[in-house]
């Protein structure tokens, strides 16, 4: 008697074993991908809104400068009304706490003062405050609403010079580390002053030096606006009949960091050749119109910090002679050879070479900042990069009255 084998047996246990295995495999390796996925997606995210916001602040740091005017726009008395144009580096605190541990370690920042070309609207919100007082004092009742109507009358009354001297600067945000920045532009009318205490008010343009006793911080903060938040550097270079290349060293072909109109003899002696301007006379020249001189281009260097969180951070303390230091995360930081700069707390800082976790090679103090000491854990910054070159319509190098 033979035995019938059952052809319809089902799988055994080691191909279910097997099967559920590759399974498994399948899923995680699926998993894995679309972690992979998401971290691409939000990383291309958030390099997208760096890339927004620094392309932002670029362009409003850009049109005050594209809006610069020149000597064309004159009073009828030689020199144009306020068309000094100064370009200096000053403390980012205040000059008169020179005793201040914070005044020795703090940054120096470049201060921009031009004329500048402003729009209708813009002058008028720059006239109520010029015109309240008398409006105030010649309105028909003594209402709000009425006070509000007479001021609207002077306003629309008022001539138009179309024209304004701006002050512009890169001050502290505010932050712990004092890393952040926030650009800020001043604008007063021609003849406008700004009032410093009860008893005293300036001409921004006449001040020698922006933080200093005639003009302090705090009282620039309080009437001037922001137009450029998240800004780690910012830095203006300027091109003079010497300059022949952008990337060339100071006094060898290389910009103006510093600049004079007027070539009237306000920059003291400095270490740092940056402050000087190779083209002063001295206080001869400040009267003298047909010496004046004007930048052919200003290049604008501006770096808008990537969000927080996203830094690496120091494994040890950073000390301010220290060439070396160990770094957490060092896979936020970009190539030396494509982006040397590092900003550490509120230094920059040239690196050499990046090998495994360690910052080789080290410059310290760049941009305008001291070396300094640094305790573990502060943040080791990186942003996007943003160079524009502005090209000055009424540029002028030539002192010859030509």
């Amino acid at each position: 008697m033979r035995c019938e084998r059952n052809e319809a047996a089902g799988f055994t246990l080691i191909e279910l074993v097997v099967v559920m295995g590759l399974l498994t495999i399948f899923a995680a390796f699926l998993v894995q991908l679309m972690g992979t996925s998401v971290g691409l997606f939000q990383q291309g995210e958030r390099g997208q809104d760096l890339a927004d916001r620094a392309d932002a602040a670029a362009r409003a740091v850009e049109q005050p400068i594209q809006d610069m005017l020149g000597p064309a726009a004159t009073d009828g008395g030689g020199r144009g009304a306020g068309t000094r144009m100064l370009v200096q580096w000053v403390p980012a605190v205040d000059g008169n706490a020179t005793s201040t541990a914070a005044t020795i370690a703090a940054p120096r920042v470049q201060v921009l003062r031009a004329a500048v070309r402003i729009d209708e609207r813009t002058e008028e919100r720059l006239l109520r405050p010029v015109l309240f007082a008398e409006a105030k004092a010649t309105a028909e009742g003594k209402t709000q609403a009425d006070i509000e109507e007479r001021l609207r009358q002077l306003v629309a009354e008022a001539p138009r010079a179309g024209r304004a001297s701006m002050v512009l600067v890169a001050r502290p945000a505010g932050d712990p580390e004092a890393a952040f920045f926030s650009v800020r532009r001043l604008l007063q009318l021609p003849g406008q002053r700004l009032p410093i205490d009860r008893r005293r008010d300036v001409d921004v343009m006449e001040v020698v030096e922006v933080g200093g006793q005639d003009l302090p911080w705090a009282v620039y903060d309080q009437a001037s606006e922001s137009i450029a938040e998240d800004v780690i550097h910012l830095e203006f270079a300027l091109w003079s009949q010497f300059t022949r290349g952008w990337d060339q060293r100071i006094g060898d072909g290389g910009p103006e960091y510093s600049w004079d109109s007027a070539r009237g003899g306000w920059f003291g002696e400095s270490n740092d050749p940056r402050e000087m301007f190779a083209l002063d006379v001295g206080p001869q020249s400040l009267d003298d119109p047909t010496d004046d001189v004007f930048p052919r281009w200003v290049k604008i260097t501006l770096v808008v910090a990537a969000p927080v969180g996203s830094e690496a951070i120091l494994a040890g303390e950073l000390r301010a002679g220290d060439r070396n230091v160990d770094v957490i995360d060092e896979s936020l930081l970009p190539d030396p050879k494509d982006m040397p700069f590092v900003k550490i707390g509120r230094e920059w800082v040239r690196v050499g070479t990046l090998g495994g976790r360690s910052l080789r090679g080290l410059v310290r103090g760049q941009r305008g900042t001291k070396p300094l000491d640094h305790a573990a854990g502060t943040r080791v910054r990186v942003g996007r990069t943003v160079e524009l070159f502005v090209r000055v319509a009424h540029g002028k190098d030539s002192w010859n009255g030509d």
